[in-house]
């Protein structure tokens, strides 16, 4: 039988402002993130469209509206939307297919530039344990994109 789907996926719950994208960790393992307090993700304004290749080493995405308009947290939950649709086939486009998708998402980013707000992008390490055996502790990459007013900007993020 297989686990249920958050753990396959390794996810655990966010805040109420926050989401997790995710993509398929692999064999379905119950896994956990070895530091309690939170993995702090150092990111950066993105500022071009090949920017979102920051996130590409990422397994799962964390997405977080630190603080904005209404405005701007529809748009950016269109950004998330997009994101999401676009993870499931992101290692089949081309390389032109590829700078498409990127110059779409980045359009998102220019409509809350409008709206006053900066995206940042990033990704860090955290270690998993599996199965609770400390010696199965493998390297997990957790990538964040956070969005908020330009004077909330943050240069880490702890998701």
């Amino acid at each position: 039988m297989r686990p249920p789907l958050d753990q396959r996926l390794c996810l655990r719950q966010v805040g109420p402002n926050q989401r997790a994208l995710a993509r398929s960790c692999g064999p379905p393992y119950r896994a956990e993130v070895v530091e309690a307090e939170g993995t702090k993700i150092p990111v950066q304004r993105v500022v071009a469209a090949n920017d979102f290749r920051t996130l590409d080493p990422a397994t799962v995405v964390h997405f977080v509206v630190v603080s904005g308009s209404e405005p701007a947290r529809q748009v950016a939950a269109e950004l998330e939307g997009y994101l999401i649709d676009r993870a499931e086939t992101l290692s089949h486009l081309s390389d032109s297919e590829r700078a498409a998708s990127d110059e779409q998402a980045f359009e998102f980013v220019r409509q809350l530039e409008r709206l006053g707000c900066v995206v940042c992008a990033g990704v860090d390490q955290a270690d998993l344990r599996f199965d609770d055996d400390p010696t199965k502790t493998r390297a997990w990459h957790v990538g964040c994109v956070a969005i908020s007013k330009r004077e909330d900007e943050a240069s880490i993020i702890t998701v």
